[in-house]
This record gives C-alpha cells, sequence and structure tokens, in this order.
C-alpha cells in the first residue's frame, strides 16, 4: 500500500509541530521604578502636590509591582542636585 507525500509527511512533522506548541516559561516582570520629585512646599496643604500625590498613590495601589521613591527637596538648588543623581543613575541626560 502506498502512502501519498502529503499524509506520510503530515505524519512526520506532527510530533514536531507539537512540541512546539508547549507552554514557554513565564519569567516575573522586573519591578518598575517610579521616582517623583515634589515641590519644596511639600504636600498637606491641599495644593497642587496633594493632588499629585493622590493620583500617583492611586496608580500605585493599582500596581504593586512599581516601586515609589518620593523626593522632597529642600530648596530649588537641591531639587537640581537630586535630577541631577537621579539622571546619573541609569544613565540619563537632560534634554534642554
Amino acid at each position: 500500500m502506498r502512502f501519498p507525500f502529503s499524509y506520510i509527511s503530515t505524519v512526520l512533522l506532527l510530533p514536531v509541530l507539537l512540541a512546539g506548541c508547549g507552554k514557554a516559561p513565564v519569567s516575573e516582570p522586573a519591578p518598575r521604578e517610579l521616582t517623583v520629585l515634589i515641590g519644596t512646599d511639600g504636600y498637606g496643604d491641599g495644593s497642587y502636590n496633594d493632588t499629585m500625590l493622590e493620583g500617583i498613590l492611586g496608580f500605585c495601589k493599582d500596581h504593586p509591582d512599581v516601586n515609589l521613591s518620593l523626593q522632597q527637596p529642600e530648596s530649588i538648588a537641591d531639587a537640581g542636585k537630586r535630577l541631577d543623581a537621579w539622571l546619573s543613575e541609569e544613565g540619563r541626560t537632560r534634554k534642554s
């Protein structure tokens, strides 16, 4: 009995194709970092910083894989230093 070539190739290739259908291992995503430099006046006075912080905390609550770092500088000069330090951590650059 002769089998057509398409039948033989299907029988031979089917195990190979099915082996490729296995689930790939799922790796855990790396935690995301969120650094926020808030205004020098801080928060707690019902101003812009409070509204911003409320939204950020809501986001972090919905995304537990986010590591939040709040930075409150003491002055504008301190804010610049903190920004420069943050930029240098990951090789980021300031764009003018």
